[in-house]
């Protein structure tokens, strides 16, 4: 896998983190405005799994949905910010 790097040039005092190897991505996250029409497209057309439904514990009034592939490899895992009233509606399981 190449390298990906970038050049700290705010402060050439601190250690550049173009010395520290990039391998890779745990996981996205981003905002979805509804949660059923985004758990139908990660599941039914992207074919991923709802791995689990948290609380978002630096803002309890939004929740994570997480999704990944059947193996829950690093890389294949997205998370999506929800916002609780968002979710009353839900349908997890069909």
């Amino acid at each position: 896998m190449e390298k990906l790097q970038h050049t700290n040039r705010t402060n050439k005092n601190k250690k550049d983190i173009s010395q520290r190897d990039i391998l890779g991505i745990h996981h996205v996250t981003a905002i979805a405005s509804n949660p059923q029409k985004n758990i139908d497209f990660y599941t039914q057309i992207l074919g991923l799994r709802l791995v689990k439904l948290t609380v978002n514990f630096d803002d309890p009034t939004t929740y994570h949905l997480y999704f990944g592939d059947e193996l829950g490899r690093l890389g294949s895992v997205v998370t999506f910010a929800v916002e609780v009233q968002s979710l009353a509606n839900l349908r997890t399981r069909r």
